[in-house]
């Protein structure tokens, strides 16, 4: 872990309207629970996902370009794979409570009256023969930059991997079967590191497991982990963020 070191993190400004003064109009009726940028061969895209289920697309002016029901109970976390040749959106979510499903879906499309329309390329249910049993409450998702593995964290502890050919014939394995409730998943790859590693945190723990190497785990932390969306991974310095309440901390 590094030396510390203080920093201003928060530099807050409100998206307005064009005029300067009133929210978003597209967020009045919706409150996002996920988000996550994107990008295809024409523009860039903010997604955004709400506990009824709901995805709506906006583009880089903040435009609604598409709305639609993905899920029936609630979105939880979305993410877009950087090095997948084509514009590939990850949707994890609930379409009954204690069952999470896997949503993969291509926007840009238009339909026969030319308005947007997102197009379902597979829908997996996460789960295997062999694993817990119900329920398994989804909680966070992690996708390698190739769709070459997907990773679904839950309440319960469980981290479930999709391996293979994703969108044709994936693979559903576990890689931790219980323990305390995953609030971050993370990949990492690069010179630093000794090799491709899936970073895991919990409301306790952080581990990291080797991904290409039978899955060898390191324990980083065993007695502080990390709340829900307070950990992400810094592909540029190849290093895991971790926010708590006093500091942020880093691993290599």
């Amino acid at each position: 872990m590094d030396r510390w070191k203080r920093f201003q993190f928060f530099d807050l400004k409100p998206v307005t309207e064009a005029n300067g003064k009133s929210s978003l109009r597209v967020f009045r009726d919706f409150e996002p629970s996920c988000s996550c940028g994107g990008q295809d061969t024409n523009q860039g895209y903010l997604v955004y996902g709400d506990s009824r289920g709901v995805i709506r697309v906006l583009d880089g002016e903040m435009k609604l370009q598409n709305n639609f029901q993905a899920f029936k109970e609630s979105v939880v976390a979305l993410g877009q794979p950087t090095k997948y040749p084509e514009t590939v959106f990850v949707a994890l979510g609930h379409d009954t409570i204690e069952h999470p499903t896997l949503k993969f879906f291509a926007f840009g499309k238009k339909d026969e009256k030319g308005n947007s329309a997102e197009v379902v390329l597979r829908e997996l249910a996460v789960t295997c023969r062999g694993g817990p049993p119900p329920p398994a409450t989804a909680t966070t998702l992690a996708i390698m930059p190739e769709l070459s593995q997907v990773a679904v964290g839950t309440e319960q502890g469980t981290v479930f991997l999709v391996s293979g050919d994703v969108l044709k014939r994936p693979q559903v394995s576990i890689l931790r079967e219980k323990g305390f409730e995953v609030t971050g998943l993370h990949y990492l790859a690069g010179e630093n590191i000794a090799a491709p590693s899936l970073f895991v945190v919990t409301a306790r723990t952080v581990d990291s497991y080797f991904i290409q190497n039978r899955n060898f785990k390191v324990s980083l932390e065993k007695e502080a982990g990390g709340q829900r969306e307070c950990s992400v991974a810094d592909v540029a310095s190849e290093r895991l963020l971790v926010g708590r309440d006093k500091a942020v901390y880093r691993w290599v």
